[in-house]
C-alpha cells in the first residue's frame, strides 16, 4: 500500500512496451512453473500421483501444468482445497518477495523483472486466479470448502429455474436439487459471477487499447463473445426450446422483448445527467481577493 502509487503510476506504459512485454514473456513461464510445481508437491504430500508434466502453447506463449487429478480422490477437503490453493499461495509469495526486490534494486533488468513478478504473481493472481468469481484455482478451492461441486453450471440452472417459474410464471419449472443453505449460494453466485467475468474481460480490453488499439478490440470483442453474446445466445434457446417452460415459450418470448425494450427506452430515451471533468488553471490578478 506504500508503494501503490509508484507501482501503478504509468502501469500500461511499463507493462504494454516492447521491452517489458518481452521481459514478462520470459517471467511469466517461470512464476507458472513454480505455481504447478505447488501443486505437484501438495498432490505428493497426501500420498497422491502425478502422472503427467509438461508445456503447453497459448499464443506462442510456454505454459507449464501438471495433471492434479489425482486429488479428487483426496476424502478431506480441506487436502483437496490445499492442492488447489497451493498455486495461488506460491505466487502471492513470490509476489511479496519481488516487492521487495523491487523496491531495493535500482532500475534496470532485475527491477524490471520484479516488477512484472508483482504484476503476475501478486495483481492477476488476486483479480483472476486466486478469485472464485472466476473458474480458475480460487474457484476450485471455494466449491471444495463450501462442498458444492459445480457450483458455477449450478448457479447458471438455479437463475434459470427462477426466471422459468417467477419471470416468465412456468409451474412446470423446477429447482435443481440441493438444500436452502446451497440456493443461497447458487443464488449469489450466480447473481455477481457473470458481471464481474464481464467487468475483467472490459477492463483488460480497455488497458490493453491504450497502447494496442487493434488488440484490445479484438480482445474487447473476445470478451464479448464468451461473456455475453453465448450467454444471450443460450438463453435465446433456453427460451424457444426448454421443457420447463412448458407451454409458455411464447409469453415468456413476449416478456423478454417487453423487457429489452424497456430498458432500450430507459437508455436511449431518458436524459440522463452528463458532465466533464477536466483539468483547469485559475489565474487571479494581483489585487484580487478570494473568499469563500
Amino acid at each position: 500500500a506504500l508503494h501503490w502509487s509508484e507501482l501503478t503510476s504509468d502501469a500500461s506504459d511499463r507493462l504494454l512496451s516492447a521491452q517489458n512485454l518481452l521481459i514478462a514473456w520470459a517471467t511469466y513461464p517461470l512464476i507458472k512453473a513454480l505455481h504447478e510445481y505447488a501443486h505437484a508437491l501438495v498432490i505428493k504430500a497426501w500420498g497422491g500421483k502425478v502422472r503427467e508434466v509438461g508445456i503447453m502453447l497459448i499464443v506462442f506463449m510456454p505454459v507449464p501444468y501438471v495433471d492434479a487429478t489425482a486429488s479428487y480422490s483426496f476424502s478431506s477437503k480441506w487436502q483437496r482445497a490445499l492442492v488447489a490453493a497451493a498455486g495461488i499461495l506460491t505466487e502471492l509469495f513470490i509476489g511479496a518477495l519481488a516487492l521487495y526486490l523491487w523496491i531495493a534494486a535500482e532500475p534496470g533488468l532485475a527491477r524490471a523483472m520484479a516488477f512484472n513478478a508483482i504484476m503476475i504473481a501478486g495483481v492477476s493472481t488476486v483479480l483472476v486466479n486466486g478469485n472464485p468469481l472466476m473458474r480458475f484455482d480460487g474457484y476450485f478451492v471455494m466449491t471444495d470448502l463450501i462442498e458444492i461441486p459445480n457450483l458455477a453450471m449450478r448457479a447458471q440452472q438455479y437463475w434459470a429455474y427462477l426466471a422459468d417459474r417467477y419471470l416468465f410464471g412456468s409451474r412446470a419449472a423446477e429447482p435443481p436439487l440441493g438444500t436452502a443453505r446451497e440456493r443461497t449460494w447458487l443464488f449469489g453466485y450466480g447473481a455477481i459471477a457473470p458481471f464481474y467475468r464481464v467487468f475483467i474481460a472490459l477492463g483488460l480490453a480497455l488497458f490493453v487499447a491504450e497502447h494496442y488499439f487493434f488488440a484490445g478490440v479484438l480482445l474487447a470483442l473476445a470478451g464479448l463473445w464468451g461473456t455475453l453474446v453465448m450467454p444471450l445466445w443460450k438463453g435465446w434457446q433456453h427460451l424457444r426450446n426448454s421443457p420447463s417452460l412448458g407451454t409458455h415459450h411464447d409469453r415468456a418470448t413476449r416478456r423478454v422483448f417487453m423487457i429489452v425494450g424497456g430498458l432500450a427506452v430507459l437508455l436511449l430515451l431518458v436524459p440522463m445527467p452528463y458532465y466533464v471533468t477536466t483539468e483547469a488553471v485559475t489565474r487571479l490578478p494581483e489585487a484580487a481577493y478570494v473568499r469563500a
